[in-house]
């Protein structure tokens, strides 16, 4: 058996957040205002997922990866509201928004953000948004309010220079994500930073056929050196959609209702995993969606695991894409506000799989910070001053005086 875990990854985190709109947008008599959504939009996504995950494994060969792409390219979509000039040309080439209106793509994701939000017990997908500024900046309200209704984010000013900030930042994260992910913010937050932009998505589902406890077995497994482990495997022998492919075979395992689906992609023996994932992209995923056929009696071994990936800062990878002006004091970010540019861009995903089903979560964090270096506010009285003692509703002053002698 080849390295399953890795392969995983990709599909995972592509499956838990497109499959419900690309089989809607399809025709499935999913309720779906497909209307409201530009489908360039959803090519777009899926582009930008295998572009970013590719980039993301080049520096990980030898790891485990699990990111939440949409997460990712939401993070990025509300922030390039806040783009203009060149950097919004690189944000389009690289998010695959060229040639769309703007107001077209806010739209889409609004749409899509009310489709794929589900409270269903067998299939929760939760996704938040929201942006924390630090209090006395002045930030256009225009973009306050294309966060608020096309993204339904939530926006709040904090001081942050009280040291509570990162904690109340941190805390509607965990609360977003069901616990999953309790940090991304560390404490104390920088001068210089002037707004978190965050998307959070949170996924739970039961499979539509569940796994037999009892049947769960330790197994061999081999990894990414050549080196043999020993992993619980789970195992069930039934109907199951099944595709072969050119150097690999594929399953999926639907949730619930089958609106959202964990799609499993199997190298063929003597495959390297990283050279199969250079090569497969958005076509060959719909390939498989396209030819799975449900099949009789499919054996089938899948691993009962635990994933978590990051944080990570995934700056490099979105510069190796195209966008580089965002970055650096080049940031066109006018929309927002004059004289700021993204600092970093950090992302965490998580994972469990079991025998029930699925639980994961993913957080993208855009740090936004001022390109002149602010100083720090100080009151040092070190030479003479003038103080007064007053009582503040009459405005009456009952001492006042100066000081500049040491006696």
């Amino acid at each position: 058996m080849v390295n399953t875990l890795r392969i995983m990854a990709l599909i995972i985190s592509l499956a838990l957040i497109l499959t419900g709109c690309s089989s809607a947008i399809n025709g499935s008599k999913t309720a779906f205002a497909s209307e409201d959504v530009d489908g360039k939009i959803t090519e777009s996504n899926l582009e930008f997922a295998f572009d970013i995950f590719k980039e993301i494994n080049k520096n990980d060969v030898d790891t485990n990866v699990f990111i939440s792409p949409f997460s990712i390219s939401t993070a990025l979509a509300m922030t390039y509201n806040g783009a203009e000039g060149e950097t919004l040309k690189e944000m389009e080439q690289v998010l695959h928004f060229d040639g769309i209106n703007r107001d077209i793509v806010n739209l889409s994701y609004k749409s899509l953000l009310d489709y794929l939000t589900s409270d269903e017990e067998e299939n929760q997908t939760l996704i938040s948004n929201s942006i924390w500024y630090r209090q006395g900046e002045t930030i256009k309200e225009d973009f306050f309010d294309v966060i608020e209704k096309s993204y339904n984010g939530k926006v709040e000013g904090l001081d942050f220079n009280n040291s509570e900030a990162a904690d109340t930042i941190n805390k509607w994260i965990e609360d977003s994500t069901k616990g999953k992910i309790p940090k991304m913010i560390e404490p104390p937050i920088s001068q210089e930073v002037i707004m978190y932009l965050i998307n959070a998505v949170y996924f739970k589902g039961e499979w539509t056929k569940q796994f037999k406890e009892e049947d769960t077995k330790e197994f061999s497994f081999i990894q990414y050196d050549g080196s043999e482990g020993t992993i619980p495997m789970m195992w069930m022998s039934d109907k199951i959609h099944y595709f072969k492919g050119d150097h690999y075979k594929s399953v999926k395992l639907p949730y619930g209702d089958g609106k959202v689906s964990m799609y499993l992609v199997l190298p063929d023996e003597g495959n390297d995993i990283n050279e199969f994932i250079s090569g497969f992209d958005e076509t060959e995923y719909n390939k498989i969606k396209d030819n799975l056929v449900e099949t009789e009696d499919v054996n089938l071994m899948i691993p009962k695991f635990k994933m978590e990936y990051g944080i990570r800062d995934i700056v490099s990878e979105l510069k190796s894409l195209g966008i580089e002006t965002l970055f650096d004091e080049r940031a066109n970010l006018e929309n927002i506000k004059e004289d700021i540019y993204v600092s970093s861009i950090m992302h965490k995903a998580v994972i469990e799989v079991n025998e029930k089903g699925s639980e994961a979560a993913g957080v993208t964090v855009v740090e936004v910070r001022t390109t002149s270096i602010r100083e720090p506010i100080t009151f040092i009285t070190d030479r003479p001053f003038l103080f007064f003692i007053g009582e503040e509703e009459s405005d009456t002053i009952l001492f006042m005086g100066k000081y500049g002698k040491v006696q």
